[in-house]
């Protein structure tokens, strides 16, 4: 009864059901829904606030989350929302049935990721900041809070992404492994060595893992026509190395992209701007690479976004950086006939 009170956005029902003790984190329909997940999404600040007084968690996963991308018809026709660019839905019958995104929906904190994405509203923004607010500096690093603020940045609303990143949520998530084999220029060479503490905190303990250094799988320099790709070995020991010390962890593994790449993969200026702006800078993210080994000036690059080309730049992303095919950010530009990148 929460649950479905809360779906159909019936406050006075929600907190009389909390007054009689209703269960807040109690799952409903197929999908494991919380009560908090549909509140969330409705941007109902007066339920929310009802349900985390009554410990419900913005982390709870949806049992969809666990499934493998599979289609939910949770969000009915009773909800009305604002579908973002991008955002996939189709009409079946009277229920509108939606595909899950590539990284939302997965908790109250995501809820209003799950496509058709919603656009910002004053009550959306401030259920989220009553989420935020509410977990621990370790609960805001977790997987799941990570992928509500990687959501946020492929849905484009640099509002949405304002609110976690006040809340430092996913702040302080792994690099991606691509990252850590990212093509080295001759600046990098030079420069000391990085420790895989320093670049991931899953790294701390992958020297007792592995038995094996940051330092031994590195490229060696050369031209960047004649990079070799690290060795078959070396590269299945670090994988296998960065697998077991997250799940010595308690995590599943690293997230393969960086909010940065996600948001400048889509051309969304505004959300790469408020990125760097918010200190999330450092070398390791903005220099961060995909498994093809584009990073975020590449992918701007190849979109001919030069405005995003230039407020990359003056962040100091490295130009000379190629992907483990050997092209560089200029080379996509030509490629594609991009003129002003």
């Amino acid at each position: 009864p929460l649950c479905r009170a809360a779906k159909r956005q019936m406050g006075a029902a929600v907190a009389l059901l909390l007054e009689l003790r209703a269960e807040a984190d109690r799952p409903g329909g197929r999908g494991g829904v919380t009560p908090l997940f549909w509140s969330a999404r409705h941007g109902d600040v007066a339920s929310v606030r009802r349900l985390l007084d009554a410990e419900a968690f913005p982390l709870a996963l949806t049992t969809a989350s666990s499934s493998s991308g599979a289609a939910s018809s949770q969000l009915g026709s009773s909800v009305a929302s604002t579908v973002a660019p991008g955002a996939a839905a189709l009409a079946g019958g009277k229920k509108l049935l939606v595909a899950k995104s590539s990284w939302g929906g997965d908790c109250p904190l995501s809820a209003v990721f799950l496509a058709p994405v919603l656009a910002p509203t004053p009550g959306r923004l401030e259920a989220m900041r009553l989420l935020a607010e509410r977990l621990t500096p370790q609960q805001r690093s977790e997987a799941a809070a990570a992928r509500a603020l990687l959501a946020a940045c492929e849905a484009g609303f640099a509002a949405y992404v304002s609110v976690l990143l006040d809340f430092r949520i996913g702040a302080q998530v792994p690099v991606p492994r691509a990252a850590l084999f990212a093509p080295r220029t001759a600046a990098a060479a030079a420069a000391p060595m990085v420790t895989a503490s320093a670049v991931s905190p899953v790294g701390a303990g992958l020297g007792a893992v592995a038995g094996t250094s940051l330092q031994a799988l590195q490229r060696p320099q050369s031209s960047s026509a004649q990079r070799p790709r690290p060795t078959a070995t070396a590269a299945s020991a670090w994988v296998a190395a960065v697998d077991l010390a997250a799940a010595a962890a308690g995590e599943a593994g690293d997230l393969p992209e960086t909010p940065l790449l996600v948001a400048a993969g889509r051309g969304f200026f505004d959300v790469v701007t408020l990125l760097l702006e918010k200190d999330l800078r450092t070398m390791a993210s903005l220099n961060a690479t995909l498994p093809s080994g584009k990073s975020a000036l590449h992918l701007a690059s190849e979109r001919g976004d030069a405005r995003l080309c230039s407020t990359l730049l003056k962040a100091q992303a490295q130009l000379d950086s190629t992907t483990f095919s050997g092209r560089s950010a200029l080379y996509f530009a030509v490629e594609h006939a991009h003129v002003d990148v």
